[in-house]
């Protein structure tokens, strides 16, 4: 491994010769002193043309994140903002995902445009998304390589990461690859000083001094190993036709111990008596993945052609050692073994139990949008897609009953049409009171393998009356096939699951079955959504925001909980008991449930005040303007800069019905359908960050209002989950700013970070104060406060 980060290393050093056009590329840089107007013809889509974004940040803006790479910025940025799946364009490209751009350095970024709500689906995209608009600069040449060191406070756990990164962009070109490692260690519950439950003392027990023997076989997260690699870019073919691509690979294995195996066995004298093993259960699980997309882009006249490809392999194996509980009189020992001198490990069951599978993607898809027709306030405009997928996943397992075989293969052959209409437009003086109003409509339909005929309708609007105010509406009624994995996934058994058996309130150790479902439906989502977005003061970056979102889901999909009373009822066959009524055993595969239905209120603000001259990049929002593309670009200065963003997630509605006649389960009225318990009803997240060039501190908080479980029929048949608060502070500075003689300290910076500062932990409680075994603060967070050292050297 050290050979290959060297062999890398060295090749960053020599220069990373790539042919690319650096010269011709060069003759249109321009300084950044001199760069004062970014016009958006240059950057965006013509179907964008005249969105005003919702947000726009420069150069420093990203730099006071701190963040290594653009995929990490982006992460900060999608968790503010609540976004799930932003279409992403690059340089007001299309590209085929966040794939090919996630590795760059955050350096390559000169600055990124967050488009409303909706505007996803006139760049061609999922309907109801925002668009990012990320313009990387036109020049850059580094290596970067960066190497961390995470442990736990409380011990026993640390993590190692290294990672490798060469980048060469050149006007529209870029090339980059990445490698990177992550190396995480066995964290066992007798580093958390588990309580375990008391043992049954009905038998003479041997092979276990305490239940401290018993922690110290159970792992609460896994020894883990990763590896990726990644190679992506981008290349103008010809002035109208441009090429993105991005290759990756992933290998990953984790390796846990599940308890100690216990069985009954008959001593010499016919005594029955209760042995453990010595040796732990073993567990391993491995996933290896490889996976390559091409997007190819055209402009046609005045319309842009996009055919994009993709090609996924994945291999899964899963291993788990499990021995079946005696519940009789057991083997008969041989004369002459004393089970309280000898280990008894060779006498138990103990098998092994195997699962692999298989699972691969091939799909094109070509996409069409142009100008339909010319309308007062401006041209409507049309897409099209065509597209066609191939999905296979083929499993066998063998845990004890004999193999199984499972083959799923589907193809998917579809298209779909979209319009949109501008009703009034400023820029075109019709209707110039309304501003910027513009309505969508788009229709898709998909012939899916064993599934049938499958549709999808959404309308939305957008609708900008002044520059700063943005108010989006959408509605949209999807009919999802059920994804080929979770169909066709093996099955594979987890001993020693600890859960709460709430019929008995016992704490108790299951087999856990997990897997696919061939019998599940295709599901329908109907989502509404309503958006307000505002920048009533650009000078500061003040941004308002509130977002609407209700859903109702038929046939949703969801597994089987032992931690919701209604699931014992509505699915009694998923839970067996032996014979003394012991619950020994969950099958958690998935299942089709009725219905759900969910609202919920996201709303917050930010700001980013300069401090010491420094302005932030924003819209322009002059009378003169107004028939404007233009976004006026500060080029970035020393100064400090504050910034802080504040959001409230308020659940108004989370009801679940397991089937059309049962009552619902309210998940924000003690409801649950998993083993966090039910719904918090508040979530509260907010940042602020302190930045100049080259250093700064960022803090994020989140806090989770308190829930709670019905666990029975009495008000006092309950569990408490406690509101929780975390605290996260990240701190950085290039080293040259501290070191500034030293030539190792050029282009280099040290960060420092420090996850859930104060340690804290959700309490789980019933009525009487007591902590079920199962819901000890350790099981909700094993690992707690984490420090991370990071040292990132760019050549």
């Amino acid at each position: 491994m050290k050979t290959s980060l060297t062999a890398i290393g060295i090749l960053a050093l020599s220069g990373f010769p790539l042919e690319l056009a650096a010269q011709e590329a060069a003759a249109e840089q321009s300084s950044e002193e001199n760069r004062i107007v970014i016009t958006a013809d240059r950057f965006i889509m013509p179907a964008l043309r005249g969105i005003k974004p919702e947000r726009s940040l420069d150069e420093s803006d990203v730099e006071s994140y701190g963040s290594a790479t653009v995929g990490e910025f982006l992460d900060e940025i999608k968790a503010q903002n609540g976004d799930e799946d932003p279409v992403f364009l690059v340089d007001g490209e299309r590209v085929a995902g966040i794939e090919d751009i996630e590795d760059l350095p955050a350096e390559a970024i000169d600055a990124l445009e967050v488009l409303p709500r909706g505007s996803s689906q006139m760049a061609g995209g999922v309907p109801n998304r925002r668009v990012y608009n990320i313009v990387l600069k036109k020049q850059l040449r580094s290596a970067v390589v960066t190497s961390s060191a995470r442990f736990a406070t409380e011990g026993g756990w640390a993590e190692g990461r290294g990672e490798i990164a060469l980048t060469r962009i050149a006007g529209r070109d870029r090339l980059n690859a990445a490698l990177r490692y992550r190396d995480s260690d066995a964290l066992l519950e007798s580093d958390r000083d588990l309580a375990q439950p008391a043992l049954a003392r009905d038998l003479p027990i041997f092979g276990l001094t305490d239940t401290a023997d018993i922690a110290a076989a159970r792992t609460l997260k896994p020894d883990s190993h990763v590896i990726e690699a990644s190679l992506a870019g981008a290349n103008r073919l010809a002035p109208w036709l441009s090429a993105s691509f991005n290759l990756r690979g992933r290998w990953s294995r984790d390796d846990s111990l599940n308890g100690l195996a216990n069985a009954l066995f008959t001593d010499a004298g016919g005594e029955i008596l209760r042995a453990y093993s010595r040796t732990p259960l073993e567990q391993s699980f491995a996933f290896d993945s490889a996976s390559g997309n091409l997007v190819l882009n055209a402009d046609v006249g005045r319309w842009l052609i996009s055919l994009a490809g993709q090609r996924n392999r994945s291999a899964r194996s899963f291993e788990a050692d499990f021995a079946p509980a005696g519940i009789a009189a057991g083997p008969r020992l041989p004369a002459g073994v004393d089970p309280a001198v000898e280990p008894l490990d060779a006498f138990f069951a103990i098998t092994t139990g195997r699962s692999n599978s298989r699972g691969a993607t091939d799909g094109v898809r070509l996409n069409a949008l142009g100008p339909l027709l010319a309308l007062p306030a401006g041209d409507a405009r049309v897409r099209g897609a065509l597209e066609f997928r191939r999905d296979t996943q083929t499993s066998v397992s063998d845990f004890g009953a004999g193999r199984r075989l499972r083959d799923v293969s589907r193809r998917t052959r579809g298209g779909e049409v979209g319009v949109d209409i501008p009703i009034a437009s400023a820029r075109q003086d019709v209707l110039s009171g309304l501003g910027e109003l513009n309505m969508s409509f788009d229709y898709a339909r998909s012939d899916v393998e064993g599934a049938g005929v499958l549709d999808r309708i959404t309308i939305g609007t957008l609708w900008q009356p002044i520059a700063p105010l943005s108010i989006t509406a959408s509605f949209e009624r999807a009919n999802l096939p059920v994804p080929v994995e979770v169909l066709g996934d093996p099955l594979t058994i987890t001993p020693n699951i600890r859960i709460v058996d709430l019929p008995t309130g016992q704490t108790v150790d299951v087999d856990f079955l997990s897997g696919g479902n061939a019998g599940l439906r295709s599901a329908t989502h109907e989502t509404r959504r309503f958006a307000i977005n505002a920048s009533p003061w650009p000078e500061i970056g003040l941004n308002v925001f509130a977002d609407y979102r209700g859903e109702t889901l038929r046939d949703t999909i969801g597994f089987v909980s032992s931690a919701s009373l209604p699931f014992y009822t509505a699915f009694a066959d998923r839970f067996v008991r032996d014979g003394a009524g012991l619950l020994i055993a969950v099958d958690g595969r998935p299942v089709n449930f009725a219905r759900q239905e969910r609202e919920e209120l996201r709303w917050g603000a930010s700001f980013l005040l300069p401090i010491g001259g420094s302005e932030t990049a924003s819209p322009s929002n002059s009378a003169d303007d107004a028939g404007s593309d233009s976004y006026i670009a500060i080029p970035p200065g020393a100064g400090t800069r504050l910034q802080f963003v504040l959001a409230h997630t308020l659940a108004l509605r989370d009801r679940v019905f397991l089937s059309d006649a049962a009552s619902p389960i309210d998940l924000l009225e003690g409801g649950a359908i998993g083993l966090g318990g039910g719904r918090p009803r508040h979530i509260l997240d907010a940042s602020a960050a302190l930045s100049a060039r080259g250093q700064g501190i960022r803090m994020a908080t989140q806090w989770r209002s308190a829930s709670r479980l019905i666990t029975g029929n009495s008000a006092q048949d309950r569990l408490d989950f406690g509101g929780l608060a975390t605290v996260n502070v990240r701190a950085f500075t290039d080293l040259d700013r501290i070191l500034p003689s030293s030539g190792f300290t050029k282009g280099a910076r040290v960060s420092l970070s420090i996850i859930n500062v104060g340690n804290d932990r959700q309490i789980v409680s019933d009525d009487d104060g007591v902590t079920p075994l199962a819901y000890q603060k350790a099981y909700r967070d094993p690992i707690g406060r984490i420090v991370e050292i990071e040292l990132r050297k760019a050549f």
